[in-house]
């Protein structure tokens, strides 16, 4: 995407810190994760698929010392922006998100059904596999990416494209296992059909964030903060 939004950055984070997990890093996963979510604060529901995963793999013994260093990672880094921001960080970048867009009603029906239904249909049928073969890592892979976007449609009251884009590797994953641990021809025509009928129902979105006309759209609020702030003013949110 051209826009960006910062997802895909904290996506990067996200995925860097569950491939240092994997590395037994604890440190460096905990700092990439703690990263990622000042990047976008959305990665954050994404930090119990890492416990979950501990779980599935049987190392529950790392789960205290990784949420440790997490937590001790987040409380610094939290320090050191309101040390340097002041308060203002805490009421207009944090809260501003709690109380300002989250809030536990649904948002447009219509709104998940255009943008992410079928990732719905992708976990479900990779967590039938994953539950006729006993694959609990396959079933993790494939449930969670379902319960993260459901949070998102659950907890902000406007739903965008990019607000899905962290669960996309984490399901493409179980579909790549699926294929090899499946081999069932009608599974693979399901998951194909599904895929093909995701990118032309979702083609107009390529307008949305490629088009160059809609990005000017970006720098005429770029151009109005430039010209009605001064050097001493802060932003966020």
């Amino acid at each position: 995407s051209v826009i960006g939004h910062g997802v895909w950055e904290s996506m990067a984070f996200v995925l860097l810190s569950f491939y240092m997990l994997l590395k037994n890093r604890l440190w460096p996963s905990a700092i990439s994760f703690v990263i990622a979510i000042f990047i976008r604060y959305i990665a954050a529901i994404y930090f119990p698929f890492l416990l979950l995963f501990l779980i599935v793999i049987n190392k529950k013994r790392v789960m205290l010392p990784y949420t440790l260093r997490f937590s001790l990672s987040l409380a610094m880094a939290l320090l050191i922006l309101v040390l340097y921001f002041g308060s203002d960080f805490l009421e207009q970048s944090i809260f501003f998100q709690i109380y300002r867009f989250a809030y536990f009603a649904p948002a447009q029906v219509y709104q998940y059904w255009s943008i992410g239904f079928f990732t719905a249909f992708l976990s479900i049928v990779t967590a039938y596999v994953a539950y006729n073969k006993k694959d609990r890592r396959l079933l993790l892979f494939s449930l969670y990416p379902m319960l993260a976007d459901l949070f998102v449609f659950f907890a902000f009251r406007n739903v965008f494209y990019h607000y899905f884009i962290i669960s996309v590797p984490l399901l493409a994953i179980a579909v790549a296992r699926v294929f090899f641990v499946s081999k069932n021809r009608i599974i693979y025509m399901f998951i194909s059909v599904i895929i093909l009928l995701a990118i032309f129902n979702n083609y107009n979105t390529i307008d949305f964030y490629l088009n160059p006309e809609r990005s000017k759209r970006f720098y005429t609020i770029a151009d109005f903060i430039h010209n009605n702030t001064s050097e001493d003013d802060t932003i966020f949110g």
